[in-house]
């Protein structure tokens, strides 16, 4: 159980992080388009966009290659080590979708 915590631990870190930076990008999308500047909103969206497409890759890449060192920072117990090493994949794979596909 103690491994499935903490893959549980570091996907809910990167789902706030993700959160966070959706929740900036619509509050500078709507300030522009409340304004009128259509293209300055537009230049927020794309913007927006790629941070979000570049942060996913950049956090999958990271989480793929070092989260076995990251689950360290938990534990050294092998059997729990084990089982935390199994869910690199779903936090890995689910991380990338949220910032390409929710920012």
């Amino acid at each position: 159980m103690a491994g499935y915590e903490i893959s549980l631990q570091v996907w809910l870190t990167i789902s706030l992080l993700n959160d966070a930076l959706a929740l900036a990008g619509q509050a500078l999308l709507a300030s522009e388009y409340a304004k009128g500047n259509y293209k300055q909103a537009r230049l927020v969206l794309y913007r927006v966009l790629h941070i979000g497409g570049v942060t996913g890759l950049a956090l999958a890449a990271t989480l793929f290659l070092g989260f076995g060192y990251l689950t360290l920072l938990f534990t050294d117990d092998p059997a729990v080590l084990d089982i935390a090493q199994s869910g690199v994949w779903f936090v890995t794979i689910t991380a990338d979708k949220c910032y390409c596909f929710c920012v």
